[in-house]
């Protein structure tokens, strides 16, 4: 099925009640940085983590949003699917996360 990666269906984690998209960032700065909110930013690396014994697969997002990076994980409930978004991702590095989270894609 194609839809916008921010509506897409198999965008969703927790049984299907949390949507995965925009990935939820954080980090360690001075009382004064601002980090993004929703999809601000851009996205600056995608890399793949796989399963341990406290998480399952999830992707490893860094995104730069006013000069500062910030780092998160991306889980979706269909592990199966998560090499094709890893792919998409991957191949919009570099892009804002507003511009990603409005394309289709065929997950």
């Amino acid at each position: 099925m194609k839809a916008a990666l921010r509506n897409h269906p198999k965008m969703k984690f927790g049984g299907g009640i949390a949507s995965s998209w925009p990935p939820q960032c954080g980090g360690s700065y001075d009382a004064n940085t601002r980090f993004p909110i929703g999809e601000q930013g851009t996205l600056k690396r995608v890399e793949f983590l796989p399963a341990d014994r406290s998480m399952p697969d999830r992707l490893w997002v860094t995104i730069e949003y006013l000069g500062n990076s910030s780092s998160g994980i991306l889980q979706i409930d269909d592990i199966a699917t998560l090499p094709k978004l890893d792919s998409f991702l991957r191949s919009h590095i570099g892009e804002e996360l507003s511009v990603i989270g409005a394309l289709e894609v065929d997950l």
